[in-house]
């Protein structure tokens, strides 16, 4: 999928200097010529001028459950601000199921090594800077989501200018608050141009609140175009004053912005919780009449909302276990059907390697495979046993040297081109010296029956087996209708079984069906089949181990589990227009003579084909090689995520944010590019 020019720039780690005051070390910004922090006490700083400046504390605590919070930043520098607002956060949420969200850009990150020593100086936050640097992401432009499971707290760290950045973010909520953030505007004006701040607006409305250190006229004069109510209330320590706005009405020049492009929130102001004593200037009537909220004796209040939607997913493999999963973290209940049983289908197998793919750096951002690789890596592995992060050695025997010339761009430390004698150190002594490679070192070993027993422990998330071969719509003033003639509205729907049962009536359904997806909607396109089968033995003795899986058009891993024999895994076998599932030889040939081609000294150490084991199962593949994820057209509350072909492991958990995003009113974890490459209604419109 294309990639907008303003996402192929390099990301460069922040140069630093570091200064010490008082036993602390302070990162200053060679790039900038600026702290990171204040010499006095950049913690208390933070509290004063964003925690406070946007009154969080009041407002936190009153959110009710499941309502969406959403801050916004402008500079992630070292995480203090997100880790300052996430202690609050510990401090004063409800306890309820309502949850706290960051969109936050960088343009020079810090290193792992350098964020790790820059938050040493606070020991405060070390219970969750431990947690914040166990996910940091490598230095790769784009969105990387994070999900902090057991917290209801989740951060969009994009990388990249914020100029290329805003312009992409995209949400279904307006933020809430913003810390307008970043070294001062005679340090880096950039920030703070008109631009910047008209994409915030846009990010923004009625209610959205702003908090920032500068009081600089570009500021304050930029805000003020857009309506925004700008207050210069006494700032930190020896500095005068601080800034501290708000949005009380749409502002008075918004046809500089397209209403359209702007988050249904910011039109609706969905959820958004009492704002009457957030600043004293602020009069309520001075708000526009939006739903969801109403004047009451001269006071803004939420209306009551209503109850929470029924939600059903039709297939438990990674797609519908993936989605199953994302409802429930935010506290939605589901109900969860399979034909036979979860992960019966493709998802199946011993495991799941996941593993990026090399492209170019500057069509990185674009990459749906790398992105949804990055995180899956990131959110399983706080789980116990699910994921294992090896590393992977790819070997390469056509065009090595073009490959080599695309790894130099990255990092060393997300990806390394190897000489033949630097990837005998990662190979087993029969394969050395003969290939070169790239380590990839953002990869991993996923167990998806792990990973299925940890998503259906939730008890949001009732499974059961049943084989739903209708999905009826439910219209109140026409009665029934049948799914393939897509009603304007629906009120809910109704599943039925292959004993022509009623299995429930509800708000959204989400297809993961795989093949048998456009068999309950022919609004989606038809998925080709493609078998894989993988293969797998007890490693023999005399076979030294792998110390990482391998790739080289085929696949080796070493799976050692606990009181089992170490096991080497093959793959796989990749036949299209084939949708039988019999263990058959001559797939267990094809997966040796892959390894063979490459290692003929290791293939010859590998016990008889006829003593393996197999498992071969159907991937359900789209027509342009991507998932389709998102609401199908002219079914209001018919969604779907499907077509992930071998790559469901990395597609689906991010995706699954996305439809989340999307169905809830929240952040969007993917640029709208990228979310307009995968809408499943792609190919309807290729149709007209």
């Amino acid at each position: 999928m294309p990639v907008p020019s303003s996402l192929t720039a390099p990301i460069l780690y922040a140069d630093l200097d570091w200064i010490v005051e008082d036993g602390v070390e302070i990162p200053v910004s060679r790039q900038f010529g600026d702290v990171y922090f204040s010499k006095a006490n950049g913690l208390a700083e933070t509290r004063h001028v964003f925690l406070q400046g946007n009154e969080l504390s009041g407002r936190l605590a009153q959110l009710q459950s499941h309502q969406y919070f959403c801050v916004g930043e402008t500079g992630f520098g070292t995480g203090l601000n997100i880790l300052a607002l996430w202690q609050l956060w510990q401090q004063c949420r409800p306890n309820n199921h309502s949850r706290l969200h960051v969109i936050t850009v960088e343009k020079f990150p810090l290193s792992h090594n350098d964020l790790q020593r820059a938050l040493a100086a606070w020991p405060d936050l070390a219970h969750l800077s431990s947690q914040l640097i166990a996910q940091y992401p490598p230095a790769l432009p784009g969105c990387h989501r994070l999900v902090f499971a057991d917290e209801r707290f989740s951060i969009d760290l994009w990388l990249g200018d914020a100029t290329d950045c805003l312009p992409v973010i995209q949400s279904s909520h307006a933020v809430d608050a913003w810390f307008m953030d970043g070294f001062a505007p005679k340090c880096n004006p950039e920030l703070w141009q008109e631009n910047i701040l008209k994409h915030l607006i846009r990010l923004s409305g009625p209610g959205t609140t702003f908090a920032s250190f500068s009081v600089a006229g570009v500021v304050k004069q930029g805000l003020r175009q857009f309506g925004i109510k700008v207050t210069r209330p006494a700032g930190f320590g020896r500095k005068r004053e601080m800034l501290k706005a708000w949005w009380p009405a749409l502002g008075k020049n918004q046809a500089l912005l397209d209403p359209s492009a702007r988050p249904k929130a910011m039109l609706e102001v969905q959820e958004i919780e009492t704002i009457n004593n957030l600043f004293p200037s602020a009069s309520p009537k001075a708000m526009p009449e939006v739903q969801g909220l109403e004047i009451r004796d001269q006071q803004v209040i939420l209306k009551p909302t209503k109850t929470l939607p029924k939600i059903a997913i039709i297939g438990a493999g990674i797609a519908g276990l993936s989605m199953a999963h994302a409802l429930a973290s935010r506290g939605y209940a589901c109900d969860l059907y399979d034909q036979e049983q979860p992960l019966a289908g493709a998802s199946g197998n011993p495991r799941a390697l996941l593993a990026p793919k090399l492209v170019s750096l500057s069509k990185f951002a674009g990459n749906l495979l790398n992105l949804g690789c990055l995180f899956s890596l990131r959110y399983w592995q706080q789980f116990a046993h699910v994921v294992e992060k090896t590393g992977m050695l790819h070997m390469l025997d056509k065009r090595a040297e073009q490959e080599l010339e695309k790894a130099s761009a990255y990092h060393h430390d997300i990806i390394e081109g190897l000489s033949a004698s630097q990837s005998s150190a990662h190979l087993p002594s029969e394969t050395s010296g003969t290939w070169s490679g790239i380590w990839f070192k953002q990869a991993g070993l996923l167990n998806p029956h792990a990973l299925a027993q940890v998503i259906l422990k939730n008890p949001a998330i009732q499974y059961s087996q049943a084989e739903i071969v209708q999905i009826k719509a439910v219209e109140e003033s026409l009665g029934e209708t049948s799914v393939i003639a897509p009603p304007l509205t629906a009120s809910q729907w109704q599943l039925i079984n292959s004993q022509q049962e009623i299995l429930g009536r509800y708000d959204h359904v989400v297809i993961c069906s795989a093949l048998n997806s456009s068999l309950l909607c022919d609004s989606l396109p038809i998925l080709k089949p493609i078998r894989g089968q993988v293969s797998w033995f007890i490693k023999p003795g005399n076979l030294a181990a792998l110390p990482m899986p391998m790739t080289y058009g085929g696949y080796m891993a070493q799976l050692n589990q606990p009181e089992h024999e170490a096991t080497v895994l093959l793959g796989a076998s990749f036949i299209r227009q084939d949708a039988k599932t019999d263990i058959r030889l001559a797939d267990h040939q094809h997966n040796l003579d892959l390894i063979t081609a490459i290692a003929p000294a290791l293939a010859d150490r590998f016990p008889a084909i006829t003593t393996w084991q197999g498992r071969a199962a159907i991937r359900a593949q789209s027509p342009d090689y991507l998932p389709l994820a998102g609401q199908i057209a002219g079914y209001a509350g018919l969604w779907t995520l499907t077509g992930l072909g071998s790559k469901g492991f990395s597609f689906a958990p991010l995706c699954a944010e996305l439809l989340c995003a999307q169905l809830l009113g929240e952040a969007w974890p993917l640029s709208a590019h990228i979310a307009t490459g995968i809408d499943p209604n792609r190919f309807v419109q290729a149709r007209k």
